[in-house]
């Protein structure tokens, strides 16, 4: 009997430990899963949560500590896994500075070569290209890699309004844009302030994001002076543009005349500029034309928040008052009395206003003012502000984790755009 108890004792030892090496065995197959399947599904890192009411880039929280040792290398590695409007030989144009070594911090390297995948710190898609691919993203995603998502064209853009962004909510880490709230802003131009200026006039003060965007010497633009013979000059190439520019330019017309340029009118002036075109300075002579003008409509083809392009820059650099129309509050990018607001006047009453300060040339004079105090920094498309992607690459420390983007389709929404109508004040 005692021997039947042993015998039955030492099977069920037997059992036991069966179970507990299967239980054991299974723990470490589910671990090595769950590593596995971080590194290599699309939508890794996990997902954080959204911060805040406000839709902007995600919070950084904390990550196991196996991506540590991820990427020490000094230099990192950057792949652009989408052409820029079908071509790759953009890139190198909008990281020239980088490249040359003129930014804060250079030390990244680009590549374009898609077998790179597990060697790149950061992958750049851009929206518009992805889109055309039928978003085709890599079929793995190496732990601790970084995707952004590059886009200067607005949401109310024809070819990014048709793009469903909801598809990407939780997919890329950070974004790349002209917005200021991007994780990495790539501004259309600066306004900047300069050294002398004293802080207790600071009307004009850049966020940190921004300013390192910056190269270590920006090309500064001072701007032109050439006599004023002209009154208002627009020039355009989209005549169907989502803010409905042209309906207001045709009313403003009415009134009074304005030259217009481009496809949208019977003048012409020098060629479309582009990142192909960085070192072409055959528009100089439409410059000098602009310039005789004392008035330019500096109106974005979509009312996006923060979305301003190169031609307000521009036409502080000529000398001329800008008319604005735009999503943007541009008194956060440049000093109040250097701009005229076209939002807050109907084209009767803004006509009105033209006229009066083109027989009150010491009021008209008052425009200029602020460039005892400011410089203009040059920027897309012929010397692109790309600075800070290198920057915050480096900055990024091991074992952190970049949340991704939960909310993209919020963020980047053409619902946040208006349009122009004459009933917009009624």
């Amino acid at each position: 009997m005692a021997l039947q108890q042993r015998h039955v004792l030492l099977a069920l030892s037997r059992l036991y430990g069966n179970i507990a090496l299967c239980v054991a065995s299974l723990i470490c197959v589910l671990t090595s899963f769950v590593y596995i399947f971080q590194g290599n599904v699309i939508r890794w890192p996990p997902r954080a949560p959204y911060f805040g009411k406000t839709v902007g880039p995600v919070d950084n929280t904390r990550i196991p500590d196996y991506l540590s040792a991820f990427k020490t290398a000094k230099s990192k590695k950057i792949l652009f896994w989408t052409p820029f409007w079908t071509s790759y030989r953009d890139w190198p144009h909008f990281f020239n500075a980088m490249t040359a070594g003129e930014c804060p911090v250079s030390n990244c390297d680009l590549t374009f070569d898609a077998d790179e995948l597990d060697q790149a710190d950061a992958v750049v898609f851009h929206l518009i290209d992805l889109y055309w691919s039928q978003n085709n993203l890599p079929s793995r995603r190496p732990a601790g890699q970084i995707w952004i998502l590059f886009c200067l064209e607005s949401p109310a853009y024809p070819q990014t309004r048709i793009i469903n962004t909801t598809v990407l909510n939780g997919v890329f880490n950070w974004t790349m844009s002209y917005r200021w709230d991007s994780d990495i802003p790539v501004p259309y131009g600066l306004v900047l302030p300069r050294n002398s200026l004293s802080e207790a006039a600071r009307q004009h003060v850049l966020p940190e994001a921004v300013r390192r965007s910056l190269p270590l010497r920006p090309q500064l633009q001072r701007s032109l002076s050439r006599p004023k013979t002209k009154l208002v000059a627009w020039m355009a190439s989209n005549c169907d543009a989502p803010s409905r520019r042209s309906d207001y330019v045709r009313e403003l017309q009415m009134y009074i005349p304005v030259d217009v340029y481009g496809a949208c009118g019977p003048l012409t002036c020098g060629q479309r500029e582009s990142v192909k075109r960085q070192e072409d300075d055959s528009n100089s002579v439409c410059e000098v034309t602009m310039a005789s003008y004392r008035f330019y409509l500096a109106f974005e083809n979509a009312l996006c928040p923060d979305y301003v392009t190169e031609k307000f820059f521009r036409t502080l650099t000529l000398g001329v008052v800008p008319v604005v129309m735009g999503g943007a509050q541009y008194s956060k990018l440049a000093p109040d009395g250097s701009f005229i607001d076209a939002m807050r006047y109907r084209p009767r009453q803004l006509a009105q206003l033209l006229l009066y300060l083109e027989s009150n040339n010491t009021a008209y004079e008052d425009f200029f003012l602020w460039k005892e105090s400011y410089d203009i920094v040059s920027a897309h498309p012929m010397r692109p502000l790309t600075c800070g992607l290198c920057r915050r690459l480096h900055e990024v420390t091991p074992g952190s984790f970049v949340g991704t983007h939960e909310e993209l389709d919020r963020w980047f929404s053409a619902s946040q755009c208006l349009n122009w109508s004459p009933n917009l004040w009624r």
